[in-house]
C-alpha cells in the first residue's frame, strides 16, 4: 500500500537555498553594492601594495633600527581598512535599502519568518565578505611578500603567521559585513547603521586606549585590537591573546545579530 504524505502548509517552510538565492539576487543586482565592493577591493589591494613598494624602494636608505622593526606581516594588509569600510556599507545596504523603500514589508509578507530572513541576509553578506576578503587578502599577501623577498624580509606564503593573517582578515571582513547588517536592522536606517558601525570599528579604537583598569579591558575587547594581534608581527603587549582575538572577531557579529534577531521578532517591522 502506498503511503500518502500530505504536503506542508503553504508558507510553513521556506527552502533555505531559495531564500539564500533570493537574498543573493537582491544584493548583487544593486549597482551601488557591486561598485562599493569593487572599489573597496581595489583600494585595499592598491594601497597595501603601494605602501609595500614604497618601503622596499627606501629599504637601502633605512636605518638598521627601522629595518629591524619592519613588519612584513602587517605590510601585507596595510590598506584593508578601506575594504572594511566598504563591507560595512554593503552590510548596511543589504537591509537598509529595503527599509528606506518600504520593500521590507513585502519581503516579510512573502517570508513571515523574520529571523530566517535576517539569518539568510547575514549568511549572504557575511559569506560574501569572508570569500571576497579572503581572496583579496591572499592576493595582496602573495604580491607583498614577493616584493619583500627581494630584500630578504619576506615570509613564506604557507607560513603559519601569514596564513593566520589571511584567515583573520577574511573573518574580519565577513564579521564587519554582518555587524553592518545587524546594526542597520536594529536602527532601521542605513545611515544609522553605517555611522554606528564606523564609530565602533574606526573611532573607538583611537580613543579607548589604556594600560590598566576598565580602559585596558575595553581596549583588548575591540575588534581592531583583535585584528592587530592576528595580522601584525610585532604584537601590542597590552593587546589580547590570540585566542581572545579570535573570540572577539566571532562575538561582534554574533552578539549584534542576536540583538537584531530579538528586536526584529518583537516589533511591527
Amino acid at each position: 500500500m502506498a503511503v500518502v504524505t500530505s504536503p506542508a502548509p503553504a508558507g510553513a517552510f521556506v527552502w533555505v537555498g531559495d531564500l539564500l538565492g533570493a537574498e543573493w539576487i537582491k544584493l548583487s543586482s544593486v549597482r551601488s553594492t557591486v561598485l562599493t565592493g569593487v572599489l573597496g577591493v581595489a583600494g585595499a589591494i592598491g594601497v597595501t601594495l603601494m605602501f609595500a613598494d614604497s618601503a622596499m624602494r627606501q629599504w637601502d636608505r633605512m636605518s638598521p633600527e627601522s629595518q629591524a622593526s619592519f613588519d612584513p606581516l602587517g605590510g601585507s594588509f596595510g590598506g584593508f581598512l578601506l575594504l572594511q569600510l566598504a563591507v560595512l556599507v554593503i552590510g548596511a545596504l543589504s537591509i537598509g535599502g529595503e527599509y528606506s523603500s518600504g520593500l521590507i514589508r513585502t519581503t516579510l509578507t512573502a517570508v513571515p519568518a523574520r529571523r530566517r530572513v535576517l539569518l539568510a541576509k547575514a549568511a549572504v553578506v557575511g559569506g560574501g565578505g569572508l570569500v571576497v576578503g579572503g581572496a583579496a587578502a591572499l592576493f595582496s599577501a602573495a604580491v607583498a611578500q614577493a616584493l619583500f623577498a627581494e630584500h630578504g624580509v619576506g615570509l613564506p606564503l604557507l607560513s603559519s603567521e601569514l596564513l593566520t593573517g589571511i584567515a583573520a582578515t577574511a573573518v574580519r571582513l565577513g564579521a564587519v559585513a554582518v555587524v553592518g547588517l545587524a546594526l542597520t536592522a536594529l536602527l532601521r536606517s542605513t545611515a544609522g547603521g553605517v555611522v554606528t558601525g564606523f564609530a565602533v570599528l574606526f573611532i573607538a579604537p583611537a580613543f579607548l586606549r589604556g594600560s590598566e583598569g576598565w580602559m585596558l579591558t575595553v581596549h583588548r575587547a575591540l575588534m581592531e585590537s583583535a585584528v592587530r594581534r592576528l595580522t601584525t608581527h610585532h604584537h601590542d603587549v597590552l593587546g589580547p591573546s590570540a585566542g581572545s582575538a579570535w573570540a572577539s572577531l566571532l562575538l561582534y557579529p554574533a552578539v549584534t545579530l542576536a540583538l537584531a534577531a530579538f528586536v526584529i521578532g518583537r516589533r511591527d517591522v
